[in-house]
């Protein structure tokens, strides 16, 4: 713990969610053409203007007069900054913005906002001193973070961050007293602001180590490069031991590079709620059948049962793998199996575990789709967490039919699967409201993260967050309004998932908009808007085979399809900056991960093709794709340490993931004694195959002999109705 009395404090500059400065007059809403209506306050954008005009005259009181106001009443309001020229505009909350203001203040204006807010600041402090008690160290962050104590209880709390090993946190932290950014003469770690201090080498050198902590090595040596040539002889201490600063971290980044890294606290979609998959290793050679077992499909109308128009069935099935089990949804049921021999869990009848009991047929419908149902899972500690019920979030105005959805809650561990708490969408509606949940939440230190989407009075969507423990409500916020989609007599279907890194929630909305989240309170940080590519045709259409396909945080930047379905952006994690925005080749159905090997750092992505680029620029690296329809992707693979295992329709490829280079491929009846390939996820030694119509898996061999073919598969007979 840093000595707070006596140890000198590098002076804060706080990170801006924007620089420029907004516009005089403001509407109530965004008019960009997009189709979203982010609610702005344009008295909020006055009221910052004018104090940034006191500031620039050197009227201090009234100034911070206003800013203080404006921190008190509208610090959750949202003010725009300027649309660019390509058409993005972004959005910013009023407390950041404020925060930065006060930040660039010089010395008079300090001193002036120091007598103001110092008194507010120190009875926090206090607080901390008596009780230990964080959340007194982040209200004045929050409120007072250029006060007398606003720099000491910043490194605090990145030093709270650092010791449960959130070190992305804590990196977003320090970076506020050093600010950061991607040019200059230290790659990746380029002080952009440094105040006089003796701190400012230990601020950066743990920014280094909060880079390699977190998985990005390659990141954290070419900061270490540039960090040895700025301060060859700053001394000081690292990991309990005195010495030369640029000689510690050597020593530190070395034994952190044959270092493994440890299984994540929650499994979900992609392995991690930052999406970026754990460091496993999984190869094709040794792998061979395992066992199979056939689900009843779920049809939820006709227009999901029409092969022709995807050339394969689509795949609404996403596993996951927990604890050596494997566990699905097929958006009515949660099933689960032993994932060494097949066999049910907790003998449960067929491997379903909730509903005990067979759920009720769903009756089809007529109505036309947009978008495809995806069920995915989540499990945190012993609990698991699903939707379940209708995948429709916008059901047409003459859908009829019982659309009702629920979020359950599962014990998978000495409860051996029973339902722990259930979520209606009733319970989340009001008199004259109709909520559905859009995917499933997103589970992080005690906390469930739920979106929610309301068809009426008026289409909005909001983020909820509720107790993981017995399923109460916390807080609920406000996103965003929906324009009327253009085609408004179909059913429509979303399955958006969460993201979280840094003590944020991320999500992308339909390829419009990027949104930051605070986890602790809801407010919205910030939103990166895109110009709508909406057509206004108005054909019925069926609906699009689509992935989840959620942001991808990798500890300081977001990569997310946005702006269009080819368009791939990375975007600054804490202020929403665009740092690179580049065309695919195709659509993107899955953001794999970022991988590093030597000095390459590439971020892999794939579609019908398989394509990786270099993380800074978005330059591409390599590409493989056919216009054989039996060699382009089919489902979703996985990034396994440095390979990615790639499903085609008719085989599986082991490709090298910085080179593209093909290492390996097996037709899938010799993988999984099964034709077809499907979405894929891996661990312990084993892949698991979601297909259409069941799931399959392969691992090494029983006993070292493969199984005989007449125990490969599990053929329950489909319910029925079904």
């Amino acid at each position: 713990m840093i000595d707070r009395l006596s140890r000198a404090i590098l002076p804060l500059v706080v990170m801006a969610c924007f620089v420029e400065c907004p516009a005089r007059a403001q509407p109530p809403v965004s008019g960009s053409r997009s189709g979203l209506v982010v609610p702005v306050s344009a008295e909020a954008a006055r009221w910052l203007a004018t104090a940034e005009d006191c500031f620039a005259e050197g009227r201090w009181d009234a100034g911070i007069d206003l800013v203080m106001k404006l921190m008190d009443e509208s610090s959750r309001e949202l003010v725009p900054g300027p649309k660019t020229s390509d058409g993005v505009t972004r959005y910013g909350s009023v407390l950041p913005r404020c925060q930065a203001l006060l930040s660039q203040l010089p010395e008079a204006g300090r001193v002036a906002y120091r007598e103001r807010f110092d008194r507010r600041a120190e009875a926090w402090w206090q607080d901390w001193e008596s009780s230990g008690e964080l959340e007194s160290l982040r209200q004045l962050v929050r409120w007072a973070p250029g006060s007398s104590h606003g720099e000491a209880a910043t490194l605090l709390l990145g030093e709270a961050a650092w010791s449960r090993g959130d070190f992305a946190l804590a990196s977003r932290l320090w970076s506020e007293l050093l600010p950061l950014d991607d040019e200059g003469p230290l790659p990746w770690l380029t002080v952009r602001q440094v105040h006089a201090s003796p701190g400012a080498e230990m601020i950066a050198a743990r920014l280094i180590l909060c880079a390699a902590l977190d998985g990005r090595v390659v990141r954290a040596r070419r900061a270490h490069e540039g960090f040895r040539e700025r301060w060859p002889n700053a001394r000081g201490s690292l990991g309990g031991e005195e010495g030369v600063l640029h000689e510690r971290l050597t020593e530190i980044l070395a034994g952190l590079e044959r270092s493994a890294e440890p299984a994540p606290d929650v499994v979900t979609f992609q392995g991690s709620n930052s999406r970026q998959p754990p460091a496993r290793s999984i190869h094709l050679a040794g792998l061979s059948p395992r066992w199979s077992v056939e689900l009843p499909t779920v049809r939820w109308g006709a227009s999901f049962d029409d092969p022709a128009h995807f050339g394969m069935p689509p795949i609404d099935r996403y596993p996951i793998i927990d604890r050596d089990r494997v566990f699905v949804s097929d958006g009515l049921s949660v099933w689960g199996w032993n994932l060494s021999d097949g066999s049910a869990l907790w003998e449960a009848d067929r491997g379903r575990l909730y509903p005990p009991l067979e759920p009720p047929a769903v009756q089809a419908s007529d109505i036309p789709s947009t978008g495809s149902p995806q069920n995915t899972l989540t499990i945190a500690g012993r609990r698991l967490f699903a939707r379940l019920g209708s995948p429709m979030t916008s059901p047409a105005p003459g859908e009829f039919r019982d659309l009702r959805q629920e979020l359950v809650c599962l014990d998978t561990g000495v409860e051996q699967g029973r339902l722990v708490w259930r979520v209606g969408m009733e319970e989340l509606s009001e008199q004259g409201e109709i909520w559905t949940f859009l995917g499933d939440p997103l589970i992080e230190r005690g906390r469930l993260y739920q979106l929610i989407h309301s068809q009426r009075p008026q289409r909005s969507t909001q983020l909820v967050c509720l107790d993981v423990a017995a399923g109460g409500l916390i807080w609920r916020t406000h996103l965003f309004h929906l324009k009327p989609p253009e085609l408004e007599r179909v059913n429509q279907i979303a399955h958006t998932l969460l993201t979280s890194g840094a003590g944020r929630v991320y999500l992308v909305q339909e390829h419009e908009a990027v949104v930051a989240i605070d986890q602790d309170r809801g407010d919205v940080v910030w939103i990166t808007e895109f110009s709508s590519r909406r057509t206004t045709d108005t054909t019925p259409r069926r609906q699009s085979w689509s992935c989840p396909l959620p942001v991808l945080f990798d500890h300081d930047r977001l990569y997310a399809v946005a702006g269009d379905a080819n368009e791939l952006k990375c975007l600054a994690a804490d202020d929403g900056r665009i740092l690179w925005s580049v065309p695919s080749k195709g659509p993107p159905r899955q953001l794999y991960g970022v991988v590093e090997r030597g000095d390459v750092q590439a971020l892999v992505v794939g579609g019908k093709s398989l394509e990786a680029r270099d993380v800074s620029t978005g330059r591409l690296l390599w590409t493989l794709s056919s216009h054989e329809p039996a060699l382009q992707g089919y489902g979703l693979g996985v990034l396994s340490g440095e390979r990615v295992l790639w499903s085609t329709r008719d085989e599986c490829l082991e490709i090298e993931s910085v080179s593209g280079r093909v290492v390996d491929r097996r037709p899938w009846g010799t993988v999984i004694n099964q034709d077809g390939g499907g979405n894929l996820v891996a661990a312990d030694g084993y892949l698991v195959v979601a297909r259409p119509d069941g799931i399959s898996v392969a691992g090494p061999p029983a006993d070292g002999q493969s199984p005989p073919a007449n125990l490969l598969t599990q053929r329950p007979q489909p319910p029925t109705g079904r």
